[in-house]
């Protein structure tokens, strides 16, 4: 399979899977759980499921290099553990949706990042892509909601901070270390640091049923072991930018599980702002085979 189709497909398909969580989400709030109490269980649930996957294949935990034991840390830093935990803060100001749109920043602070920090080429062709992402995501707002200060910027602080996880997964690029005992690390270190959270914050408490507790397996399993894992390898075949812009699939998948499942409404802005996306994402795909055409016309040339 070509190198960029099966990292379009392995990033969409994670971006659908974390699409799953806020409903799954919500039948573990249904059982008592608060959300930042849920984010903990889930990194705990996912670290144990891949322990136990790393181990069935023979594999060792241990990471040999202490550099890339330190990238990895950092990794999980930014993504499992400060990315949540702003966005719970923010939850308690605004409404998850808008939270969701300045969240869904991070496409263009990624593709940004990648251009001027970095010094990577970007094609002109992905700019509009991630500007009609951003139109797209910003019709998913209710008009006329207050806006708080504060929870307006601890979700736009929170793109940053996941746009900078993708930033360093793609510049990492840590090849020796597979994507399944990468989330393992990840999952593991968040889960000290948001028990820690939990006790201080007076919000940690245990499973009241094995209702609760298979819904924090269920979000476990779709959110970190599956999508995060489908995530990285994406973003090592493709890229940031182009992974961070395929991504927003997400919100399309939660609002189509939300229509269908929980009868929420929806409206013209909403499918308006999905056929943003979806035709963003289209277009990425023929921008980058629009370039490989080229590449190839010129290397036959020569």
């Amino acid at each position: 399979m070509n190198k960029l189709l099966k990292g379009y497909l392995l990033t969409i398909a994670s971006a659908v899977m974390f699409g799953f969580v806020p409903a799954a989400a919500k039948l573990a709030y249904a059982n008592g759980f608060s959300s930042i109490n849920l984010t903990f269980y889930r990194n705990l649930f996912a670290a144990i499921m891949l322990c136990v996957l790393i181990k069935s294949k023979g594999e060792r935990l241990a990471i040999e290099s202490k550099s890339d034991l330190k990238k990895v840390l950092l990794l999980g830093l930014f993504c499992t553990t400060i990315t949540p935990l702003l966005l719970f803060v923010s939850y308690s100001f605004i409404p998850s949706s808008v939270a969701s749109t300045f969240h869904f920043t991070y496409p263009a602070i990624t593709i940004l990042a990648t251009a001027f920090i970095l010094k990577k080429p970007v094609q002109k062709g992905h700019y509009f892509c991630v500007a009609l992402c951003m139109l797209g995501i910003s019709m998913f707002c209710t008009p006329g909601v207050k806006l708080n200060v504060l929870g307006a910027a601890t979700a736009l602080l929170s793109g940053f901070t996941f746009a900078t996880y993708i930033v360093l997964l793609d510049m990492f690029h840590i090849t020796s270390v597979s994507s399944q005992k990468l989330t393992f690390y990840m999952a593991a270190e968040a889960s000290v640091i948001l028990l820690i959270v939990c006790i201080v914050t007076g919000n940690f408490m245990l499973p009241k049923s094995i209702a609760a507790v298979g819904c924090c397996a269920l979000v476990a399993s779709l959110s970190t072991v599956a999508a995060t894992v489908l995530f990285q390898k994406g973003t090592l075949l493709i890229g940031g930018p182009r992974s961070s812009i395929l991504s927003t699939f997400e919100p399309i998948t939660s609002i189509v599980l939300g229509v269908v499942v929980f009868a929420e409404p929806f409206s013209a802005r909403t499918i308006f702002g999905s056929v943003c996306v979806v035709t963003a994402t289209a277009m990425i795909a023929v921008f980058d085979l629009l370039a490989v055409k080229k590449q190839e016309k010129a290397a036959d040339s020569e």
